[in-house]
């Protein structure tokens, strides 16, 4: 009889082997080698079958060839697959982590999202040397066209928030614990979209994710270094320094002008909204070029917990766009959850 496979130990192997350098090149250098060939059509074309079959290919290879390296030359992957669908299907209790990677192994061999990856990479690929943003917008904090810049901004996360603006929002995870959906709209960049779930207070979860002061430090492990330059209109608008730390990338420092907004963008909702800011000249981005936002609320059927959605330019962003999808959906839930117990036990919450 076959040895009983320690499923949520190998998840945890195959999480550790997805954040490796090695993986990452792996995917990028067969992503940026084959992106060309894919066009932003309804059609799937017939050659694109067997690179979404060598792609997967090379994934499962390269994490079998890790597994059976960190857990011994007889670790049988088909045997884990098996153990895997038993173990969900019994109804066990996944960690955020182990839900995580579940998310990565069941997503990565979907052509729709494979698809959508090399898409993104093309357009990345072809844009750049053209990444700085271009400021046109000049003078003080206060300038009016600064405020101009704001109150767009104001009226673009109200657009990016809307619940009925369904049909420019497809789902590309959709789980109890985490929902990721991609924005594409004609004349609009795109947006990645992620909600995960909290277990813990309103208050608190407002707390944790819009206090971007130094105490930050103590619980976040996105973002490090968090510290209020100054204050422009009061706290709820101030120019913030952050550093931020991302497997396989160097941490990245970065000033922003943050927003944030109680009851909105409805009553009993916080949420925030961030624009890059130029310390050196006192310039604000244009709205459409660098915002981002979040969103804290009551879950709506849980009241023991919040829902907690962040929304991301994926243009703008300094994550390798090819990355961008599954960045949202692995790493940045796994970091919220951490954080939500680092918060919780840093302010001596249950």
């Amino acid at each position: 009889m076959a040895p009983a496979v320690d499923v949520p130990h190998v998840l945890k192997v195959i999480d550790e082997v997805v954040n490796q350098p090695s993986f990452v090149t792996t995917c990028k250098d067969f992503v940026h080698k084959h992106c060309d060939v894919f066009t932003d059509d309804l059609e799937n074309r017939l050659e694109y079958t067997p690179i979404h079959d060598e792609y997967v290919s090379v994934v499962e290879e390269h994490i079998a060839a890790q597994l059976a390296e960190k857990l011994g030359a007889d670790f049988d992957m088909e045997a884990f697959m098996e153990a895997l669908t038993e173990y969900m299907n019994n109804g066990q209790n996944l960690d955020d982590g182990a839900a995580s990677t579940i998310d990565f192994l069941e997503g990565f061999g979907d052509f729709e999202t494979f698809k959508s990856m090399m898409l993104v990479a093309k357009k990345d690929k072809n844009s750049a040397g053209d990444t700085s943003l271009q400021h046109a917008h000049k003078g003080t904090a206060f300038s009016p066209e600064h405020e101009k810049i704001i109150t767009e901004a104001r009226e673009f996360c109200a657009e990016l928030v809307d619940s009925s603006d369904a049909a420019h929002w497809k789902a590309i995870v959709d789980k109890p614990w985490v929902k990721v959906e991609k924005r594409s709209k004609p004349g609009s960049p795109e947006f990645m979209r992620c909600s995960v779930a909290l277990d813990m207070d309103l208050p608190s979860a407002v707390d944790m994710v819009c206090n971007f002061t130094k105490e930050r430090n103590n619980w976040d492990e996105f973002m490090s270094d968090c510290e209020t330059v100054k204050e422009m209109n009061g706290p709820d608008d101030t120019i913030v320094k952050i550093g931020f730390k991302m497997p396989l990338l160097p941490t990245r420092v970065q000033h922003s002008r943050l927003l944030i907004t109680k009851d909105f963008p409805k009553a009993g909702e916080t949420s925030y909204m961030y624009l890059d800011w130029d310390e050196k000249t006192n310039q604000l981005a244009p709205a459409k070029q660098s915002i981002g936002n979040g969103v804290v609320q009551a879950h709506p059927s849980d009241p023991n917990k919040v829902l907690y959605t962040s929304t991301h330019m994926m243009s703008s962003s300094f994550i390798p766009s090819f990355l961008a999808g599954w960045m949202m959906a692995t790493f940045f839930p796994r970091v919220m959850f951490n954080n939500c117990l680092k918060y919780k036990k840093y302010k001596g919450l249950k």
